[in-house]
């Protein structure tokens, strides 16, 4: 919804000086946090699912903005008859009148002074939401109330039985009471719930709703209005806009203990986890207005009257006297109609009341794509930055799963929405002649054809957007692809690159190597030179008188001779360490490693036994942090 935001002008400063001092003291003291100067205004911050007001010297309250002040009242189930198929179950509501006087004995938590303009006189309300429902959901909404068995209806939870094989299931104070009125088993339900939420102390509430759910979607919500507080009659405007905002979150509890998990997912996702807030239309049906002003626009006079109308049909766009004793009042989330006979026009109030709860779903489903289009934009700056952030794939991928969810029950609900609208039928348009001009004038304000029209051009044009989002949704997963192909294709030039440099480092090796066998062969024959050199030396046996027979006068006073044994030599024991060093080298190479992963269960002290039995010479693991054993 949108938002008015409104700033002073500066001929707006200058009549501030001209305003009463106490006023002005009262603003002040609003706005200016204790202890702190004249311009020391305190701030308005979110924080931990609240507002805070935040001000100098650490000071921090929790804003009780968001708090509804409650009322005492006692309501009776009401369904329009036009909605109901067999006059028996008009007959089976239950009325609470007999109860009215009991809102007197309860209290208020309102704190505010009030000035009350416009009093109503018996009060009906229809509460209008579109849920996305279909054959099978009708069914099966069906079978959990037990409209097809004996004993129908109950008491219901939208709480999960944690321990379903229990004995005993504990919930808090808050069950909804069921009562079937008529059911058809896959097209419509319609029944009466009494709502039992604990409330605060003092407060006495009588919530009894008539409630019916049809194929198309449409959920509408009725009751009567027996009394306010002390007042049967001449209920204040200001009273009553409380207990509608009581009906519109308890409405919601109501349903959300009925429907599905899979209904619930879905308005959970469409209003961002806040589906019990969820907005829904209000008709507000009144026999009688006090004042009663002849001309309707009187009541649009943008002081008391019209800011009374605001508060519980939101801001006013038109009113209209349908009769002379008859009044429409259109506001942007509800409407006022008031005549002792008003109810006669149930058949095309109902109609609009379903035509609007689309419209206001159709609202929140469009602005919801533009939300999941922002989400996207934002994984798109993640895709073209990711550079800068190595870690951001794991990011990307989540919230692209995230966005293709959404997306996908985006198309579901689009589909719901599209067999809503084929399948809807208006009531017949009211003739000029046929003797009831403010029904035809009725007709001629709300236009329900030309709302129909103009709810199935906006789907029409939804169908391109989530078209758009879908194709968007490809081209990033696209983006993301070639993000891990390119990371992929440079650990593959980076792999390459290694394994260069490994062969660099292997060849530098082959060169090393051959170096170490000339170094051995070149030690080979200093190892034969120094064999002979000790059998031949001074101080060797080559000075015995046998060695100078047998070694110097035949080897070495010989030319060549001494010198081609030493050779000989040199090549015999560097032959026999190359073949030595190729043989402890074969020995090394020799080395078959077999890998086979049974998958099978083992005996843990069986293994220990069989490692036991062998020489461990290397040990590897594995670790899945994603599994259990």
């Amino acid at each position: 919804s949108s938002i008015t935001a409104y700033q002073i002008s500066q001929k707006g400063t200058r009549l501030i000086d001209f305003l009463d001092p106490a006023l002005k003291a009262s603003v002040d003291e609003y706005i200016q946090a204790p202890g702190g100067g004249h311009d020391d205004v305190v701030k308005v911050l979110w924080e931990e699912d609240n507002f805070y007001l935040h001000g100098v010297n650490g000071y921090r309250v929790l804003s009780s903005v968001t708090e509804t002040e409650d009322v005492s009242y006692v309501s009776s189930p009401f369904l329009p008859s036009s909605l109901l198929h067999t006059k028996s179950a008009l007959w089976q509501l239950t009325s609470n009148a007999h109860r009215a006087h009991e809102s007197a004995a309860g209290v208020t938590s309102i704190r505010d002074e009030l000035s009350e303009v416009i009093h109503l006189t018996g009060v009906k309300l229809l509460v209008g939401e579109w849920i996305p429902f279909g054959s099978n959901q009708i069914a099966a909404l069906n079978d959990k109330l037990g409209s097809t068995e004996r004993v129908k209806g109950g008491l219901f939870t939208a709480l999960v039985d944690e321990q379903p094989d229990g004995t005993q299931f504990q919930c808090n104070t808050g069950l909804t009471s069921v009562r079937i009125l008529e059911f058809d088993l896959c097209q419509y339900l319609a029944f009466q719930a009494e709502i039992n939420y604990p409330e605060k102390e003092g407060i006495v509430q009588v919530e009894h709703f008539g409630v019916t759910a049809n194929e198309d979607g449409t959920v509408c919500y009725g009751l009567k209005v027996e009394s306010i507080l002390d007042r049967i009659d001449n209920l204040s405007l200001d009273h009553l806009a409380r207990l509608m905002i009581d009906i519109m979150q308890d409405s919601s509890l109501i349903m959300d203990s009925l429907i599905s998990v899979y209904q619930r997912s879905l308005l959970n996702m469409m209003f961002m986890g806040n589906s019990t807030n969820r907005e829904k239309f209000m008709i507000i049906i009144a026999e009688e207005i006090d004042p009663h002003k002849r001309r309707a626009e009187d009541y649009m006079d943008k002081e008391d009257c019209e800011n009374e109308l605001k508060q519980v049909i939101g801001d006013t766009q038109s009113a209209h006297n349908l009769d002379p004793d008859e009044l429409l009042v259109i506001g942007r989330r509800g409407i006022l109609v008031v005549g002792e006979k008003a109810i006669r026009h149930e058949a095309t109030l109902v109609a609009y009341l379903s035509l609007m709860s689309k419209t206001i779903f159709i609202t929140n489903f469009f602005t919801r794509l533009f939300t999941v289009h922002e989400h996207l934009k934002k994984v798109h700056g993640m895709i073209d930055n990711y550079e800068k952030d190595p870690n951001s794939i794991g990011r990307i991928r989540k919230l692209l799963s995230v966005n293709s969810r959404e997306v996908i029950q985006l198309q579901e609900m689009l589909s719901y929405l599209e067999e809503s609208l084929e399948g809807m039928s208006l009531p017949a348009e009211p003739a000029e002649g046929s003797g009831d001009p403010a029904a035809v004038r009725l007709w001629q304000l709300l236009k329900p054809a030309t709302q129909l029209r103009n709810l199935a051009r906006r789907l029409q044009d939804m169908k391109k957007n989530i078209k758009g989002l879908d194709h968007e949704i490809q081209y990033l997963q696209e983006g993301c692809n070639v993000i891990s192909e390119s990371r992929s294709f440079r650990l593959q030039e980076d792999l390459q690159t290694n394994t260069k440099n490994l062969e660099d480092v292997f060849r530098s090796n082959e060169r090393a190597s051959s170096s170490l066998e000339m170094m051995q062969v070149i030690l080979a024959g200093s190892l034969a030179f120094d064999v002979l050199d000790r059998l031949t030396g001074e101080w060797s046996v080559v000075d015995q008188p046998w060695a100078r027979d047998w070694i110097v006068q035949p080897l070495i006073n010989r030319a060549g001779v001494w010198f081609m044994l030493n050779m000989t030599l040199w090549v015999v024991i560097a032959l026999s360490l190359v073949r030595f060093m190729n043989y402890l080298a074969d020995m090394s190479g020799n080395v078959q490693t077999l890998r086979v992963k049974p998958n099978l269960r083992i005996d843990i002290d069986q293994l220990g036994a069989f490692l036991a039995r062998k020489a461990v010479s290397e040990e590897g693991s594995e670790r899945d942090t994603s599994g259990s054993v």
